[in-house]
């Protein structure tokens, strides 16, 4: 099994109908680096494209790279989403 920090250094992908600017906020948050302007831009997207087609993008982008629990962080990410969108 592969330690937390060789998840850290491996590549970040993310597939090609993801738009890139979402996808780098989603790696931020990934990776506890993401600050206030990433979680405005977030809920931004969310307005703007729904927070169905939102979370499809974060499951594409989940499913593209080493995530052990994908549907842990998609109920994760739901909540989150949802407190930004009221």
């Amino acid at each position: 099994m592969k330690t937390f920090k060789q998840y850290l250094n491996e590549q970040f992908t993310h597939p090609s109908d993801v738009p890139r600017d979402f996808a780098l906020i989603i790696y931020k948050i990934m990776h506890n680096q993401a600050d206030f302007k990433d979680w405005e831009e977030l809920d931004n997207h969310t307005k703007h494209q729904g927070i169905e087609q939102t979370l499809t993008w974060i499951r594409s982008i989940l499913e593209s790279n080493p995530v052990e629990d994908i549907e842990k962080e998609i109920k994760w990410f739901t909540t989150q989403l949802s407190k930004g969108t009221n």
